[in-house]
């Protein structure tokens, strides 16, 4: 008994069909992979980067902290001595 040549032909297209929802489909995850690859790549190569600029600017970076450091130390103590000198002024009635 040999099969209907119709039934095979049928069979042929519904797989043919299947593989061609699966081309569509395996597409948009090779898009979404691709897109999901580059987000996840972007924060290492801003990891990179950033270090790779440190150290080579790493004496400059550390001046400027020192810088405003020292500053706003300085602006902290005059400012508190001289409100704390007020106050006591205040209290004895000192001018």
């Amino acid at each position: 008994m040999t099969p209907d040549i119709t039934n095979i032909e049928q069979k042929l297209d519904a797989i043919i069909e299947y593989m061609q929802r699966m081309d569509r489909r395996d597409k948009w995850r090779m898009i979404g992979s691709f897109i999901r690859s580059a987000i996840t790549i972007i924060p290492v190569i801003i990891v990179i980067w950033s270090s790779i600029y440190f150290a080579q600017h790493w004496e400059e970076i550390m001046k400027s902290i020192t810088d405003m450091s020292v500053t706003a130390a300085k602006q902290a103590a005059q400012g508190s001595s001289n409100s704390m000198i007020d106050s006591i002024k205040a209290k004895y009635g000192i001018q």
